[in-house]
């Protein structure tokens, strides 16, 4: 049966597309590239690539062992971590997944907290949406990932911080009600939907309370969502931890039904998790309850009645 060399080659030329590129980043010759693949293929009895002027493009075939070739590789890279632990040597690859507000909020201090309680430990940040990210954890490929709760099912998962959706609207908007605006002001407003890859909490949200209309704004970038309601164009609901990391001339107020998201940490199978990675978990977990001890009420907690730009 093929090697792990020959697995890695099938993977990274699955990724790439490219026999020339695999060999760069395997420092391997092309021809051993392409002898590795015929030699895979023919145990295997199955071609498992067809050239096309694309580029590498894998078989039906190829697609089935993909999967496994991938837990076969991470299973030997998760061993890895076992013996350097054992042997007192914290290193390696450490894989996590993030959205993008948790990327700008909480990672550059959680990479901080790692990287001094484990210098040699390499930590990698994957950013996606909620749905890749469940797929990436299920697959095996991530070792943690912030999702939004609840998961999918046989996921694995830590409840973290309950986030609040807040109202955004343009410097000249004051709501009936000076604390917080209802639903019905928002059904008389033009909303700015967060597009697909955005948090989708807040497009759960509208959906449930009939707030989306045919002419309303999709848009992906958090940013670009603020500077159109700065502009006037529109109101829009985002996750608290998005406004407190984004600059903007805009109001914000907390929402009549007082909506919120519930953030968890997905943890790879116990079956397959290294040390070292339960270890970052915790420092994922204790810095997340260091930074919010206390849930407060959602209308109870103070917030600046508007976000000014830098």
């Amino acid at each position: 049966m093929a090697s792990l060399l020959n697995y890695e080659i099938i993977a990274d030329v699955s990724e790439s597309g490219s026999i020339n590129k695999t060999a760069l980043r395997l420092n391997i010759t092309p021809s051993a590239i392409s002898h590795a693949i015929n030699k895979s293929e023919s145990e295997m009895g199955n071609k498992i690539f067809i050239r096309k002027r694309s580029g590498m493009e894998t078989t039906e075939f190829g697609d089935e062992i993909l999967p496994y070739i991938h837990q076969i590789l991470e299973t030997n890279r998760r061993l890895d971590h076992e013996v350097d632990l054992y042997t007192n040597k914290a290193k390696g690859e450490i894989r996590i997944g993030a959205f993008n507000s948790v990327c700008c909020a909480w990672m550059p201090d959680i990479a901080r907290l790692v990287r001094n309680a484990y210098p040699d430990v390499k930590i990698t940040v994957i950013e996606n949406g909620y749905d890749p990210l469940e797929q990436l954890i299920s697959d095996g490929f991530l070792d943690l990932a912030f999702v939004s709760l609840p998961a999918r099912k046989g996921i694995i998962t830590i409840p973290l911080y309950r986030d609040r959706l807040l109202c955004i609207t343009p410097r000249d908007f004051t709501p009936k009600n000076s604390k917080y605006i209802t639903i019905d002001e928002l059904s008389e407003q033009g909303i700015i939907t967060p597009g697909t890859g955005s948090d989708f909490d807040a497009m759960i949200f509208l959906k449930s309370n009939h707030l989306l209309q045919k002419n309303n704004h999709d848009i992906i970038s958090d940013t670009s969502i603020v500077a159109l309601v700065e502009g006037g164009i529109g109101v829009s609901i985002m996750p608290e931890l998005v406004i407190e990391n984004i600059a903007g001339d805009v109001n914000v107020f907390p929402v009549e039904s007082a909506p919120t998201r519930l953030i968890g940490l997905a943890v790879s199978d116990p079956e397959f998790s290294t040390s070292t990675t339960r270890r970052i978990k915790n420092i994922v977990v204790d810095y997340v309850l260091e930074k919010y001890p206390d849930e407060i009420p959602y209308f109870q907690k103070d917030i600046p009645t508007t976000i000014a730009g830098a």
